[in-house]
């Protein structure tokens, strides 16, 4: 097995920025926040409205956490430790078979809906 016989796949978050509020949340995935009761906590995004739903920037960490602004207004450090961010990172990495959440209310497995392709030498 040599390394053409190998796929890797990683992921590095230091960056999230307001626009991230442009984002929909999936029905599928708002519906399993509900059920899991994510949606009593979090901060509405201003975007919500009639019956759609957008993650919010503001929900990416707590007031407290050192990195927000750390690249500018606006453009913070996220936190991944906060379930909205965990989410938003699976859901925009196209994770649509993401078991959303357990019942601690932590991300559960993630793996892709369909395998990766792959190419013969």
């Amino acid at each position: 097995m040599g390394l053409k016989d190998v796929i890797v796949e990683g992921f590095i978050a230091e960056h999230i920025g307001s626009n991230a509020d442009s984002t929909l949340i999936p029905d599928w995935l708002w519906q399993e926040m509900e059920v899991q009761g994510v949606n009593k906590a979090r901060t509405r995004s201003p975007r919500d409205a009639g019956g759609r739903h957008y993650f919010h920037y503001e929900n990416f960490f707590q007031a407290d956490w050192p990195h927000i602004n750390r690249w500018g207004q606006g453009q913070s450090v996220p936190d991944i430790t906060q379930t909205e961010t965990k989410l938003y990172f699976a859901t925009c990495s196209g994770n649509t078979s993401t078991r959303a959440l357990n019942p601690s209310g932590s991300v559960g497995s993630c793996s892709r809906a369909t395998p990766m392709p792959t190419t013969t030498p």
